[in-house]
């Protein structure tokens, strides 16, 4: 150690510049440092949400691409200004697209009017940037707040880093004794916190919260190490005046007590990294480092700049605050017992009262926007293919729930699916079928979805029943009716009264048949007499032609040889009165000729509409998928498709195909639920659990749950286990190195168990203040009150033995108070109030709260290890002590 404190002393000046240098270039390298903003990124790898975002990356690799977005709210709008700013705001540079439905409360409610704008450059980037910025200048006519969806952490204001800075300084010269010392002290910590951050660089990145607290945390931790080493070189010159020789020795006789008190709190530090959650291995990894480079930047500049200084140091000396210490030590003898009894009743209290505390996992942040029009609060499901139909059900399960928004997903969306007449509804309100498709009404798509659950089966009808249906269900259908020509029309008319039995075997006069066949009246008249009828039916007076050549012959050939032959009719007739039935396929048989549009198919058609009708059912449903590909693919309604419909057809399958190729993947699909839940509230938690039940009750596969409620339902489910993993970690770690030092178990427990009853005290004052704890900011405090502050705890313990070795009990807490007080209220005293003013500075306030609670926690631990400490080592004494004077 001697060799060490000499070569420190010695190559002071290259030491010096070396670690400029290093600042220097760690300054250049400290604005490359990645910064990570998603959360997210710091799940377990065996975390249900983080394995589900590696599948979706997979799976659906452009749903990886976010935009950026700016809600932006106006008080007193008309109507005409609302369409206006919407045409206005649309046409901004950099807005891609602007979301706003004047007819929605989404977007308009009381006074108050939302735009969203919606943008494809990063906040960060110098284009939103100038969006925001053209926003405020556009509008200061009117009433309008507006705020971007970033979550990044704003720098800290300048008011605020110079209060905090104010403090630190007023701190240290209270405390310091020379006014130059401080400046001494910030040099050192200064290079070795840029060091630290430009280091950072060479790790894959830093969180955002870490990369927002380290530099305040390693100032404030390390702070006391300076404080150290200077009051040990100031008691080394009252011996030595050679000032290289006085500093070496105070290096040699101060780097053990520093380094234990660096060791403790990089160990406490890296407890953090046993966090399942790879944010505590982030901040222990990051802050760590930052502790011991502060330690190496105090054992090697700050000596070179106190010998360089000195003579500067000497000129602007002053007195230092006296701490009066004598009433705490004499109250801490005599109550020594009932403060054991205190500390043992606080402790059991403490740790109970703790399961009360309220933890989140989120901290909002303050919304003005939202106080009025909610944000969405976004859950991601991911799940197999084959589970689809599961989606419907829930959506149905959430159908009288206000706060669900929409449920998206590939069954509720393009494969949802509806019967004939919701659907024909559905295509209306959306407009996806233009004047151009008109043919496409409920009737034909109830005709469609025919053909599609039952097809070209064997059905069969009667000629009667087939001309009647052309008559009823045909030529007054608009689109149906145009696809018949004329002749056919004509035939139909002149076969329509053979068609129906009641119409064959009705009596008719011969001037009826003649008008109904074309005959001559005055022929049929002469036959009428012949045979001594007055009136004859249909099949009666087609039977007679076709049995007796007698009556063919006086109707002549013209008669007999028309296109509507006798043969034909007769087949017709026979047919209509024995009710046969016929495929269509054989009626196409039988009409054959008569149109050329009157084919098979045309025919087939026509079978398929009337059992459209009469076979119907309600029940059946189809997606709009479906129709449109049953239409494109059916060679049943080739007819019904101009090249303008199947053009138009083909754009809407395109887009549709697009859409589901956003929810639909190769083995899983996403199912993207909007709520207006706030993020972490009650209702928020218990929704997720709601859609965990839901998941493992119904999905046959392995589903995902994505989202930042969703990771913090998933935090929620650890955290106890997390925080008591921690705690122990930490405890034990510490408390292996507090024995190392005393070689004393029961001041290992006594300290290891103060610095917990502080944690504790914490939790529980936040629960009295009704403040709920943000639970990455529990586990921070954990680490750095057992690996910091317990070097207090330890200064004094230190101070109280080394006094006991030639002074009684009472005496000793008094010296132990006045050999420590001063450390421990330096470093306490900068702690607390850096922390708590700088907690104010950010606008993320879950960075804020973590401050917070630091400068709270320290707190405690402070008033724990001044008035609750003292009288457990004199209670205690003979426990601690060996070879105790009375």
């Amino acid at each position: 150690m001697e060799k060490l404190s000499q070569f420190l002393v010695n190559k002071r000046i290259i030491l010096l510049c070396l670690f400029i240098v290093l600042a220097g270039v760690s300054a250049v390298f400290m604005q490359k440092v990645n910064v990570v903003t998603d959360m997210s990124s710091y799940l377990p790898d065996d975390s249900n949400m983080k394995l589900g975002m590696d599948v979706m990356e997979d799976e659906f690799p452009d749903l990886s691409t976010q935009s950026s977005s700016i809600r932006v709210m106006f008080t007193g709008l008309e109507d005409i200004e609302k369409q206006e700013l919407l045409t206005e705001l649309s046409e901004f540079e950099y807005v891609k697209s602007v979301d706003y439905d004047i007819k929605s409360e989404e977007y308009n409610k009381e006074n108050y009017t939302l735009y969203i704008l919606n943008s494809d450059y990063d906040y960060d980037s110098d284009e939103m940037k100038a969006l925001e910025e053209n926003l405020s200048d556009t509008y200061t006519d009117y009433d309008m707040i507006y705020k971007t969806d970033d979550t990044g952490t704003e720098g800290i204001p300048t008011q605020l880093m110079l209060l905090a800075f104010g403090i630190m300084m007023a701190v240290l010269f209270l405390m310091c004794s020379s006014w130059v010392e401080p400046f001494l002290f910030l040099i050192t910590i200064g290079i070795a916190i840029v060091i630290n951050m430009g280091t950072n660089y060479f790790l894959s990145g830093v969180s955002e919260i870490t990369h927002a607290i380290a530099a305040i945390l390693q100032l404030v931790l390390s702070m006391d190490y300076s404080i150290i080493l200077l009051n040990r070189y100031r008691q080394e010159l009252k011996n030595e005046s050679d000032k290289e020789k006085a500093m070496a020795r105070a290096i040699r006789f101060s780097i053990p007590s520093i380094a234990s008190s660096c060791f403790t709190t990089v160990v406490g530090l890296l407890a953090l990294v046993f966090m399942s959650f790879k944010i505590g291995a982030d901040m222990g990894i990051v802050l760590a480092k930052g502790v011991a480079i502060s330690f190496i930047s105090i054992m090697t500049v700050l000596p070179a700049l106190i010998l360089a200084f000195d003579k500067l140091i000497t000129k602007t000396s002053k007195k230092v605050l006296n701490v009066p210490v004598g009433g705490m030590a004499k109250m801490s003898y005599k109550g020594r017992y009932v403060i054991v009894g205190i500390f043992v009743v606080l402790f059991a209290l403490v740790y109970i009262l703790k399961g009360d505390a309220s933890i989140t996992y989120t901290m909002p942040s303050e919304d003005k926007i939202a106080d009025i029009f909610p944000k969405t609060n976004s859950y991601v499901i991911l799940y197999g293919n084959e589970d689809e139909a599961f989606i419907a059900g829930l959506e149905q399960e959430l159908a009288e729930n206000e706060n669900i928004n929409s449920v998206n997903a590939y069954s509720t969306t393009i494969g949802k699916e509806y019967t004939a007449e919701e659907l024909a509804q559905y295509i209306s309100n959306m407009g996806l079928m233009d004047e151009s498709m008109a043919a496409f009404d409920e009737s034909m798509i109830k005709l469609l979805y025919y053909d599609y659950h039952v097809g070209n089966t064997e059905k069969t009808m009667t000629l009667e029943q087939f001309v009647s249906f052309i008559q009823s269900g045909i030529l007054t259908n608009e689109t149906m009716a145009g696809e018949i020509d004329e002749e056919t029309l004509t035939m139909l008319q002149m076969f329509a009264p053979l068609c129906s039995k009641e119409e064959l075997e009705k009596p008719r006069s011969s001037s009826e048949l003649s008008a109904m066949f074309g005959m001559d009246e005055a022929m049929l008249s002469n036959m009428f007499m012949m045979y001594q009828v007055e009136e004859m039916s249909i099949a009666d007076f087609m039977q007679m032609i076709s049995s007796n050549p007698q009556a063919q012959t006086m109707l002549g050939s013209e008669a007999t040889d028309s296109p509507s032959n006798m043969q034909l009719m007769q087949t017709i007739i026979t047919s209509v009165l024995n009710e046969t039935s016929y495929k269509s396929e054989e009626l196409a048989a039988l009409f054959g000729g008569m149109s050329d549009k009157m084919d098979e198919s045309m025919i087939a058609l026509m079978y398929e509409m009337y059992y459209s009708q009469v076979d119907y059912d309600d029940t059946w449903t189809m997606s709009m998928e479906e129709l449109l590909g049953h239409i494109m693919e059916s060679d049943t309604f080739s007819i019904f498709l101009s090249d303008d419909m199947r053009t138009k057809l083909n754009d809407t399958m395109t887009m549709l195909s697009q859409g589901k190729n956003q929810l639909v993947g190769e083995n899983y699909s996403i199912c993207m639920i909007e709520t207006i839940y706030e993020d972490g509230s009650d209702g928020s938690m218990e929704f997720a659990e709601f859609l965990v039940n839901y998941g493992n009750d119904n999905f046959s596969k392995d589903y995902y749950l994505i989202g930042n409620t969703p990771m913090q339902y998933e935090m929620s489910k650890t955290f106890g286990d997390e925080f008591n993993k921690i705690a122990w970690i930490t405890a034990i770690a510490i408390f292996v190195v507090v024995l190392f030092t005393f070689k004393n178990v029961a001041i290992s427990l006594i300290l290891i168990l103060l610095i917990q009853c502080s944690v504790y005290v914490t939790m529980v004052t936040m629960g009295i203040m009704g403040n709920s704890m943000y639970y990455l900011a529990l586990l921070v405090v954990q680490s750095i009150l057992m690996g910091a502050t317990i070097d207090y705890a330890i200064v004094f313990t230190n101070y109280y033995r080394e006094s006991r070795i030639s002074l009684d009990v009472a005496e000793s807490v008094k010296e132990a108070y006045k050999g420590s007080i001063h450390t421990i209220l330096t470093s306490g005293l900068i702690m607390v109030c850096v922390t708590a003013v700088l907690g104010y500075a950010f606008s993320n306030p879950t960075i804020g709260q973590i401050v917070h609670i630091i400068a709270l926690g320290v707190t405690c631990a402070l008033i724990m290890i001044l008035f609750i400490l003292p009288g457990i080592l004199t209670g205690t004494d003979r426990f601690i002590v060996k070879n105790n004077k009375n």
